[in-house]
């Protein structure tokens, strides 16, 4: 994908995956952390307030949409905050105006699992500005 369609793209795929979690929880969610914290803590929940209808929805947050949902929230949130990736080719290894790094695909992967990672992620997403 070129270089000046992907933040739209973003953009779009990240309001697609919040409109979902919105019909769960029947309001918007109050931000980016939310919409993560739903894909990874409800995910059966979500599936069933979106596909009601289809006889096989989505069993993983990655076949929401054909990319990997909890990375396209996060990486589109944290974009509109002034991080930008490390580079074009790495999905999901972010870089903020002051230095900080993270990979986003191997953390929401380790939130999964682990409680502290969920939190890290969640706070990285909470962050003002």
């Amino acid at each position: 994908m070129p270089d000046d369609e992907w933040p739209n793209w973003l953009a779009r795929q990240a309001r697609a995956v919040t409109d979902q979690v919105a019909t769960l929880l029947r309001r918007p969610p109050i931000g980016p952390a939310e919409v993560v914290e739903v894909l990874l803590t409800r995910l059966d929940e979500l599936v069933a307030a979106n596909w009601p209808a289809q006889p096989e929805p989505p069993a993983e947050a990655e076949e929401l949409d054909g990319t990997p949902s909890v990375v396209v929230v996060a990486e589109s949130a944290l974009t509109a905050r002034g991080w930008r990736r490390v580079h074009p080719a790495a999905a999901g290894v972010l870089v903020s105006p002051d230095g900080e790094q993270h990979n986003l695909t191997l953390l929401a992967r380790a939130a999964l699992d682990s409680p502290a990672a969920l939190a890290v992620l969640l706070e990285l997403l909470s962050r003002e500005r």
